[in-house]
Order: structure tokens, then sequence, then C-alpha cells
């Protein structure tokens, strides 16, 4: 790309977390390399490692990867300290496009891409009208007004009663605004929270509420992922904050690897009814 790369000024250093023993610099860049596939504990091998990482930073901390590698962990490790962090501010989030998943493009996998509500819409109006076994929504909110207006709510329901198990992961904080300065949550999310969970399990979907979820992904059976930026039970359908969404959807017998991958990260995050 033409910069510059070296430990002087103005150079950009590229290296291990040892690279930086005593060096500060404005900006630190953090791959943290391993993913949910990897569990990467060797990050937390020395609680001096992660530490030197970050106190490098003098502006800004930017941290590139698997999300689960971090928020899944207790705030005793380095890794589920500095999730603390990172997780303290919706608005921390960086928004880019998403990539190709290159691992999952073999020749027996197709891929499609879809853009904005419409698509999304028949995207998933055809995914439960055509699925034969299973159906799991992973959306960050779920909103019963924006569920009904979409047709999502009749189209889960159906898909029920044809005898497809259709699972909705949504996230606890993200619905009810609680956090470390507000831990009883905002009164009036947590009504629409608890109104939407009770539409949906009056159609017999089954609601689990999981700890720090931001992915927007629907899976099918042993051969359909869609990954992307859509909120798939949340998204308005009109108005000031409709965006501009984009979703990748992988379909072939070479994604169940993947599927299960997704299935089970999932399901560790599940937040029992007594924590809740």
């Amino acid at each position: 790309m033409g910069i510059s790369t070296g430990k002087g000024d103005g150079e950009l250093t590229v290296g291990t977390v040892h690279s930086f023993q005593g060096a500060e610099r404005p900006v630190v860049i953090f791959s943290s390399v391993y993913s949910k596939h990897a569990d990467g504990q060797f990050i937390d091998r020395k609680n001096s490692m992660l530490n030197v990482a970050v106190s490098r930073a003098k502006d800004s901390f930017l941290v590139f990867g698997d999300m689960d590698l971090f928020s899944q962990q207790p705030v005793s490790k380095p890794r589920g300290l500095l999730a603390q962090f990172l997780f303290a501010d919706p608005a921390s989030e960086l928004i880019f496009e998403q990539q190709h998943r290159q691992d999952l493009q073999t020749p027996r996998t197709g891929l499609i891409h879809l853009h904005d509500v419409a698509e999304h819409d028949g995207f998933l109006k055809q995914t439960l009208e055509t699925a034969h076994h299973q159906v799991q929504i992973v959306t960050p909110w779920v909103i019963e007004r924006w569920m009904q207006q979409s047709g999502a709510l009749e189209l889960l329901g159906h898909a029920v009663q044809r005898g497809v198990q259709v699972t909705v992961y949504t996230d606890l904080r993200f619905n009810t605004g609680i956090k470390r300065t507000e831990p009883n949550g905002d009164p009036q999310r947590i009504a629409e929270f608890r109104d939407a969970i009770a539409a949906l399990r009056a159609r017999s979907v089954e609601v689990r509420i999981v700890h720090k979820v931001h992915s927007k992904i629907v899976m099918a059976d042993d051969e359909l992922l869609c990954v992307g930026s859509f909120n798939w039970l949340s998204a308005q359908r009109h108005g000031d904050y409709v965006h501009h969404e984009t979703s990748m959807v992988y379909r072939g017998a070479d994604v169940s690897g993947e599927l299960a991958v997704n299935r089970t990260s999932l399901m560790q995050r599940v937040i029992r009814p007594g924590d809740i």
C-alpha cells in the first residue's frame, strides 16, 4: 500500500505484541487471529501480554477478529476484561461490508448476495416456506411491530405448523438496555421485549435469549447459511431508519461444518431463566 514500515517516527510497526514492549503508538490495530473455531487460549497465558497490547495505544485501540473469542470469557481473564470495554457501548462497533468467506466457496457451494429490505424479506419468506427440519434466526433485537408489518410472525407460525423447528436467538442487553450503568434496564424496552417474545412463543417459535450477540444470521437444515448486516426481526421497513443492507447466502453440503460451529457457539451463550 506504499506505507513505510519500521519502528521510527511516522512508520507503521507490524509484529507480535512483543514488538511493542516499551513503545507507544497513537493507534494500535490488534488482530486476535483466532476465532470460535479455535479458542485462542494462548492470549490468556500471561496477563501482561494483552495489557501490553492495549496500553501501547495512546489514542485508539482497534480490535479486528471474531468477537466470540472475547465475549465468552470471564472478567478474571484478560480477554474477558477487554470485552467489558469492547461491549460497554454498541457504538464502539466498527461497521464494514461483509467479505466473502473463501473457505465456504467450494465447487458444491453456491453463493448469492442479498441487498436491502425487499430482498431480505423475500429470502426469509422462501427459507421458512422451504425448510424441511429446522431454521435458526439470530437477530440482536426483536420488535413485534416490525415482525407484524414484515409478515415475519405469520411466516414463522406457518413454518412451525409444517413441522419445522424454528428458533430465534436474540440478545438480552440490546433488547432491554441493561448495562453496568443501568443494571435494571429501560422499563419501556423491557415491556416491549416481553411483548415480542410472547408474540413469538404464541406461534410456538422457540426463543433463546443470549449474552452479547450482535450477529445477524439465518441457518436452515444442514445446507444454508446467511450472514450479513440485516436485523431480521427488528429492521424498520420504511422511514428514516431504513438502511442499505447486504448479506451473503451460502448454500450446499459443504456449509454443514460451519453451521455446526455457529449452532454450538450460540448454545453456549444461552442465558438461563434464573440469570435474567
